[in-house]
């Protein structure tokens, strides 16, 4: 199915989609492919990066118009310029977003107003990274 498509799967106002397709910032890159918002994506979606994916997966949690988002390892496998897009990009949500984030790097980590650790399905510590490293429960990233 076409871009166009994948999006009105969730929001079927063309004008939000663009405003939300520009806020993840894949309109410039969309708008650059011959068929733009009509280019069909492959299985998988492989005629696409994995960072334009993911972004394309974000702006369509953000068509929901959902209050909570739950982000499972939203930066693997990315590079390093998408990634810190997409960290830019979840601090901009965060104002009026209650956002989850499953994650073991430490960049998204260092971003969050309150981090869950758990270990073995147990709740370890909650807490904001700086009560954690004040504390002397985070060393050189690690939690002990």
């Amino acid at each position: 199915m076409s871009i166009r498509d994948n999006l009105r799967l969730v929001n079927g106002n063309k004008k939000r989609q663009e405003e939300v397709i520009g806020e993840v910032g894949l309109h410039d890159f969309i708008m650059s492919l011959p068929k733009g918002y009509s280019t069909v994506l492959t299985q998988n979606a492989s005629n696409i990066s994995g960072g334009q994916k993911q972004l394309l997966s974000i702006a369509r949690s953000l068509l929901t118009d959902a209050e909570i988002l739950l982000m499972d390892d939203i930066t693997a496998s990315l590079d390093p310029k998408t990634t810190n897009q997409i960290i830019e990009l979840l601090v901009k949500l965060k104002e009026d977003h209650t956002i989850l984030v499953i994650t073991n790097r430490e960049d998204l980590i260092h971003r969050a107003d309150q981090i869950i650790y758990m270990n073995e399905g147990q709740v370890k510590c909650f807490r904001s990274f700086k009560e954690l490293k004040d504390n002397g429960e985070i060393e050189s990233g690690v939690l002990l």
